[in-house]
């Protein structure tokens, strides 16, 4: 019975002096780690601001394309319905029309098309980074990449809306011919759900985008202390164990040499 004893001793005594050594290790590493993660986490949340910086500038470019389309859509119905039933090239409304057309309508899409197509390829290329920015704490960066293909596919369609109108001008100039207001305004109907659903879904994304960058500036001014407290603790922890382990080692080795008398 005292040899099973003395074996358990000798063990508890390994044992122990495996755990301090192992808690040892922790200890150094908690340290040694906490500057490297540090910056890393941090020139991550920099990467994702960036990111959403770019993105956030370019939805404020596209809303306000936006608006001066809608405004240019409403001038057009309010000089077609004011020509009658029907409009002709010769009509003070037709030159309204294409002149809106060509200098307040077309080109301000044009560009919102092509900004909002690079924002979304932009938010795409970075999505790995804006997912490991949600183990940032304080941070939860919402997946907007769908919320910008629902904006940009609606901005795409309102492009296309904008050229059947562009044509339809076109014919009325070459022919000469009378048209139906309805050619029109038709069009300007649909043109106008495609820029209010686009407003929408861009005001929505931006007030996130705004919102997210609010809670990386947070999570990055906290995250050195945030790191320091948890090797603090860490270390604090570790050294418990090994002021128990020692206890052990000590009870132990004492219960050895009683054990030679």
């Amino acid at each position: 019975m005292r040899t099973l004893k003395t074996i358990l001793a000798v063990l508890a005594i390994v044992l122990a002096v495996i755990t301090i050594l192992t808690a040892g290790v922790g200890i150094y590493y908690a340290w040694a780690l906490n500057t490297p993660v540090t910056e890393s986490l941090t020139a991550m949340s920099t990467t994702v601001e960036g990111v959403l910086t770019r993105a956030d500038a370019g939805l404020t470019r596209v809303d306000a394309a936006i608006d001066t389309a809608r405004a240019a859509t409403s001038t057009i119905e309010g000089a077609v319905m004011a020509a009658g039933d029907r409009i002709t090239s010769t009509d003070i409304a037709f030159t309204v029309l294409d002149r809106t057309v060509g200098d307040r309508l077309f080109p301000p899409l044009t560009e919102a098309a092509a900004t909002i197509t690079a924002v979304v390829d932009t938010v795409v290329a970075a999505n790995d980074a804006l997912e490991a920015a949600n183990r940032l704490p304080f941070v939860n960066v919402p997946t907007i990449t769908t919320e910008l293909q629902v904006a940009a596919d609606q901005v795409n369609a309102a492009r296309e809306q904008v050229n059947q109108i562009r044509a339809e001008v076109q014919t009325m100039k070459e022919s000469a011919v009378s048209r139906p207001v309805t050619a029109v305004t038709d069009r300007t109907g649909a043109l106008l759900g495609h820029l209010d659903t686009a407003k929408s879904t861009t005001t929505t994304t931006l007030a996130t985008i705004a919102r997210t960058q609010d809670r990386l500036v947070l999570a990055r001014e906290r995250l050195p202390r945030t790191l320091d407290l948890l090797s603090v603790g860490l270390t604090l922890l570790l050294l418990w164990f090994i002021i128990g382990q020692a206890a052990l080692i000590n009870v132990s080795w004492r219960w050895l040499r009683a054990a030679r008398i």
